[in-house]
């Protein structure tokens, strides 16, 4: 408990989206709360995939697109729930070894433009993050913000004003739901609102805590990786330094082997951080990449059909972008690692090792053999988030939309 306690306190962990982790349920100093929300999520869902139910059989067109698009959307916020509780340990190795100021030591081993380019790397990821982070976060409110634009203009156009249904779907709601008490007036519908607007919020502070930690992540992985290839291209000078640090005191081979030394653990360290990355991702990818291309499609074939309105599209159309932009990020990232860590095993052949061949050669064969086998982010095990990934996932989505306007 003092672990979880401290690790929320700290200033990593809000540096990186943490607290809306806390907010969301994803990690918290106990189980109660998430297990709370997540209970909350699970009966509401059942109750939205009733609804979806009832709109098909009512052949309700727009309700059936919108009430398709909540469910599979709060079906996932579930499963990350779910995810992070089950991979909480991942999520805190994460926080207490990526995100501080340095991951390896490497001690006088660093030369002073070693050091300036490290530090450059630093600052260079510092500002990545403090861009994306954050605009990530305000394109993820504009989409909020129109939705509860959308849902006012409803209120006053007189959206309140339509009969009681006898099938209990109460059209009165942000999100139309079928509820098993009498929603209607007051005090059910006050409560069924306020019901509503909670899982809005939490939803868009689970979208926040996943999204802009996994950017956070992505981006100190990323940042580790630059720092071992300045390491590894500068490793001439590297030796340079050490031999004059000990007045020449020290050979060129053992300076060889102890700069390595430093590169090779300093690779060690960043695989395994990356294996608690990858874990913790793992089957939270595959449900944004499949349900994604689920969404894309239901997006694209709501805003082309005929018997929606011109605002109801554009509901639809803001749908299809966020989740256009979602799954980019995924997939940027996954294929930035993945080209990055192939980086590492060319940056040792790109320094100047002909004079110290004999001595880097041994680091060379193994650093590059690891390299064969690059840092991915596995969805599931089905398939990697990377660029020809995010192109399958549109292609797929565009073939489920031929084959639903075909049905048509």
């Amino acid at each position: 408990m003092s672990v979880e306690k401290n690790l929320i306190k700290s200033k990593a962990f809000k540096d990186n989206f943490g607290q809306y982790m806390v907010w969301s349920g994803i990690y918290c100093g106990n189980n109660v709360y998430p297990g709370c929300v997540l209970i909350f999520y699970i009966v509401h869902t059942f109750f939205l995939l009733y609804t979806l139910i009832l709109s098909i059989s009512k052949d309700n067109e727009k309700l059936m697109g919108e009430t398709a698009h909540f469910t599979a959307f709060r079906f996932s916020a579930i499963l990350l729930l779910i995810n992070g509780l089950w991979k909480k340990e991942d999520l805190e190795a994460l926080f207490l070894k990526l995100c501080q100021p340095q991951v390896h030591d490497y001690g006088n081993t660093l030369s002073d433009q070693c050091r300036k380019d490290i530090e450059g790397a630093r600052q260079n990821c510092k500002a990545r993050k403090d861009f994306y982070g954050p605009n990530f976060m305000r394109t993820v409110t504009v989409a909020l913000v129109i939705f509860w634009i959308r849902s006012l203009m409803e209120y006053f156009n007189g959206h309140l004003d339509n009969p009681k249904s006898d099938d209990g779907i109460n059209s009165n709601l942000p999100v139309p739901t079928y509820l098993p008490y009498e929603s209607h007036e007051w005090p059910g519908y006050h409560f069924a609102l306020v019901c509503e607007v909670l899982l809005v919020m939490m939803s868009y502070f689970l979208v926040l805590g996943h999204d802009c930690s996994f950017i956070c992540f992505a981006e100190e992985i990323l940042r580790e990786l630059d720092i071992l290839i300045i390491t590894l291209t500068e490793v001439e000078r590297r030796i340079d330094h050490v031999r004059k640090s000990s007045n020449y005191k020290i050979s060129q081979e053992e300076s060889v082997r102890l700069c390595l030394k430093h590169s090779v653990m300093h690779h060690q360290k960043v695989i395994h951080i990356f294996e608690h990355f990858q874990h913790y991702c793992f089957h939270s990818l595959f449900f944004m990449l499949s349900g994604g291309a689920f969404l894309i499609c239901l997006s694209s074939l709501m805003f082309t059909s005929d018997t929606i309105s011109l605002r109801d599209k554009s509901v639809f159309l803001m749908f299809l972008g966020n989740e256009l932009f979602h799954i980019f990020i995924f997939c940027y990232y996954g294929e930035h690692i993945m080209g990055k860590s192939d980086d590492v095993g060319n940056s040792l052949y790109n320094s100047s090792w002909v004079g110290i061949s004999k001595h880097v050669k041994p680091t060379f064969m193994l650093l590059n053999l690891r390299c064969q086998v690059p840092l991915t982010l596995s969805a599931g095990g089905f398939m990697t988030a990377s660029f020809d990934t995010y192109g399958n996932v549109l292609r797929t989505a565009y073939s489920y939309l031929n084959l639903l306007q075909a049905t048509n």
